[in-house]
């Protein structure tokens, strides 16, 4: 099974979304920025899903979905947005990813979409 991949700044949320993926019987990767996410999500084997936060250092959400859109491979993996604050409702389209969750998160929904994309 390819790992769900965790690009989380805030090492709590990291550990914390690590912990009940691995829970549930996933694999994980983390990364703690866009930076080190991007080299984590274009490396094998390809996760079945990244959760990315939106604001980190280094490359934020939004530019590791614009160089995502530009890579036919990795624009097939599913994002999941992570935010404490920005609205995204309506913004799929436009920056190619598949849903969002506010935080704190609620973890059944957040393991409803990990299994949507990862079984």
């Amino acid at each position: 099974m390819s790992p769900v991949l965790v690009v989380e700044d805030n090492e709590e949320v990291r550990e914390v979304l690590t912990e009940m993926l691995r829970a549930e019987g996933a694999e994980v990767a983390c990364a703690a920025d866009g930076a080190q996410g991007w080299a984590r999500a274009t490396a094998t084997p390809r996760p079945c899903l990244i959760l990315l936060d939106l604001k980190m250092p280094v490359m934020d959400g939004i530019e590791f979905l614009k160089r995502r859109k530009a890579d036919p491979e990795l624009s097939q993996v599913p994002v999941i947005m992570l935010t404490g604050t920005a609205d995204l409702a309506g913004r799929e389209a436009e920056l190619n990813f598949q849903g969002f969750l506010r935080k704190p998160f609620d973890p059944v929904r957040l393991m409803e979409l990990v299994r949507r994309h990862c079984d």
